[in-house]
């Protein structure tokens, strides 16, 4: 998986990061975790429990804010997915900035990485923030774009769906995290054969 890895970090390197801070928005990062799994590639993402007050029962990125005093925004992407899904920060390589996506409606600049995380290492979720923790083929989301959304561009207030199931339930990944899987899918993993 170093080759697949490689070629998203020189793709991610030649797009660069999309957008910039947002004034007078919080600071939010956020980790599109890949993995490989027996057959495929996969990410993590997971549900918010439906009793939190923002974008409760979303799904998301793990991630979080950025304790902006005395704590980069790399650091608070490994530091809150270690505290949400028990996955080691020095298990985690984060590849690179992703870009930044503002959320409106909560007044959120949430700043997205690309990583990897090896394996090999229980998740161990965090019941007060986490209702469910979802496994997502990557082929499976790429699929759903190329049908539906390739070639589209998105605002804040404007996004993709993408749905998957797991355990027998379907789930609605859009919003922030749907427009972080567009930019990702659309400009880094798509077009990576460009560069390899």
């Amino acid at each position: 998986m170093n080759a697949l890895v490689d070629i998203l970090d020189r793709r991610l390197n030649a797009v660069g990061p999309v957008g910039s801070r947002t004034r007078g928005y919080a600071l939010g990062a956020v980790a599109l975790l890949l993995h490989a799994r027996p057959h495929d590639i996969g990410f993590l993402a997971i549900q918010r429990p439906a009793h939190m007050p923002q974008h409760g029962g979303q799904i998301s990125l793990p991630g979080g804010g950025v304790h902006e005093v005395d704590e980069s925004p790399s650091a608070a992407a490994l530091r809150e997915t270690e505290e949400e899904l028990g996955i080691p920060r020095p298990r985690i390589r984060l590849v690179g900035a992703l870009g930044h996506f503002p959320i409106a409606v909560s007044r959120w600049d949430v700043l997205a990485y690309l990583g990897w995380w090896e394996g090999g290492h229980p998740l161990r979720p965090q019941k007060a923030e986490v209702e469910a923790v979802l496994d997502v083929a990557l082929d499976d989301v790429a699929h759903q774009h190329r049908e539906r959304f390739r070639g589209r561009t998105y605002t804040p207030l404007d996004y993709p769906e993408y749905f998957h199931r797991q355990e027998g339930r379907s789930y609605r990944i859009w919003g922030c995290t749907g427009r972080i899987l567009h930019h990702f899918l659309e400009r880094i993993y798509l077009p990576r054969d460009a560069v390899s």
